[in-house]
C-alpha cells in the first residue's frame, strides 16, 4: 500500500512540474531572458546600480520557484473566459490609450494619469468592457471571480503570501534607499516601524496595489494566456506591459534616479517593474485568486512608502 501511494504521489509531482519544464523549453523564454540582460546592461550604462538590480531578478526567479514548489500539488482551479480574443483585446487597446495618455500628460507636466485616477483607468473602465465583451449585462459578480476576487483559492493565496512576504525581504533590502532605510528603521525604532508600515500598506493598497493587479494580473495576463493558448506567454507579456506601463513616471517625473534618461528609463522598468511582475504573475497563475499578488504587491511598496511617512513616537 504505501509503495502505491509512493508511486502515484510521484506520479502527480510529475504531472505539476512538466507545465514548468514547457515553459523553461519555450523559445519565448529564451526572447525575455535577451530582453533582460540588454536591459540589465542598458541601466548599468546609464548608471544604474548593476548589482542590485541582478540580485532583483535573482530574487524574482528563487521566489517564484518557492511559489511553483509551495504549489506543486494543487492545480490552480478555471477561470470563466466567455470570449478569449474580445476579453483581451479590449483591455489591450485600453492599455494603449492610457499609456498614450500618460507620455503626453507627463510630458507636460501634468500626470493625469496618476496614482489616484488609475481607479478610473484601471479598475472601472476595464470592468466595463469586460462585461461589454462577455456579453452578460451587469453580471458583475460572474466577472469579478474571473478577475480572482472571491473565496475560492483565497486560503490558500493568504498562506502563499505569508510565505512570499518575509522571504522578499532580504532581496527588498539591497534594491533600493527607500527600502534600506524602512528594513533599518525596523530594528531601530520598532514601534514608529509598525504604525508607519500600517499607514503606508494602507497608502498602498488604496492607491497603486489593488488598481494594478486588478487590470495587470486579473484581468490582462488572465485573458492573454487564455487567448494565447499559453499561461507562460501570457504571464511575460503581461509582465512586459505592466513594466512599460511606468515608463511615463520613470523618464519624465523629476523625483526618479531617471529622469530625462530614456535608455536608463526603460531599461530600468524592464529589469525591475516587469521583472517584479513575473513573480506576481506567478502568485495569480498558481491561486487564480488576487490575494496572494496583491499582499506582496503592497508590501513591497509600503516598505518603500514608510520611509516617507513622518509619524512621532513617544
Amino acid at each position: 500500500m504505501t509503495s502505491l501511494e509512493g508511486g502515484s504521489q510521484t506520479a502527480s509531482d510529475r504531472r505539476h512540474e512538466e507545465p514548468v519544464r514547457r515553459a523553461l523549453a519555450d523559445p519565448v523564454t529564451a526572447v525575455a531572458v535577451v530582453v533582460y540582460l540588454l536591459a540589465v546592461v542598458g541601466l548599468f550604462l546609464a548608471g544604474g546600480d548593476l548589482w542590485s538590480t541582478l540580485l532583483l531578478g535573482l530574487a524574482v526567479a528563487l521566489l517564484s520557484g518557492v511559489v511553483v514548489w509551495a504549489t506543486r500539488r494543487r492545480a490552480p482551479r478555471p477561470i470563466e473566459v466567455l470570449r478569449p480574443r474580445v476579453e483581451a483585446w479590449l483591455p489591450l487597446v485600453w492599455y494603449g490609450l492610457v499609456t498614450l495618455l500618460a507620455v503626453v500628460t507627463s510630458a507636460v507636466q501634468l500626470e493625469l494619469v496618476n496614482q489616484f485616477t488609475n481607479w478610473f483607468f484601471l479598475v472601472i473602465v476595464p470592468l466595463g468592457l469586460l462585461l461589454v465583451a462577455r456579453r452578460r449585462g451587469l453580471a458583475v459578480r460572474a466577472a469579478l471571480r474571473s478577475i480572482g476576487i472571491t473565496r475560492a483559492g483565497l486560503g490558500g493565496g493568504l498562506r502563499l503570501a505569508a510565505l512570499i512576504v518575509p522571504l522578499s525581504i532580504p532581496a527588498l533590502y539591497v534594491v533600493g534607499e527607500r527600502q534600506r532605510m524602512a528594513v533599518a528603521m525596523m530594528f531601530q525604532e520598532p514601534l514608529r516601524a509598525v504604525v508607519s508600515l500600517l499607514v503606508g500598506f494602507l497608502l498602498a493598497l488604496l492607491t497603486v496595489g489593488f488598481v494594478e493587479e486588478f487590470f495587470f494580473r486579473g484581468i490582462l495576463q488572465s485573458r492573454l494566456a487564455r487567448w494565447i493558448g499559453s499561461e507562460w506567454r501570457g504571464l511575460l507579456v503581461a509582465s512586459l506591459l505592466f513594466g512599460l506601463f511606468h515608463l511615463p513616471m520613470a523618464y519624465f517625473s523629476p523625483y526618479e534616479p531617471m529622469h530625462g534618461n530614456l535608455l536608463g528609463a526603460l531599461s530600468g522598468v524592464v529589469a525591475e517593474q516587469a521583472v517584479m511582475g513575473i513573480l506576481l504573475g506567478v502568485l495569480w497563475a498558481r491561486t487564480r485568486n488576487l490575494a496572494a499578488p496583491l499582499l506582496v504587491h503592497v508590501f513591497t511598496d509600503a516598505l518603500a512608502m514608510m520611509t516617507m511617512v513622518r509619524i512621532g513616537i513617544g
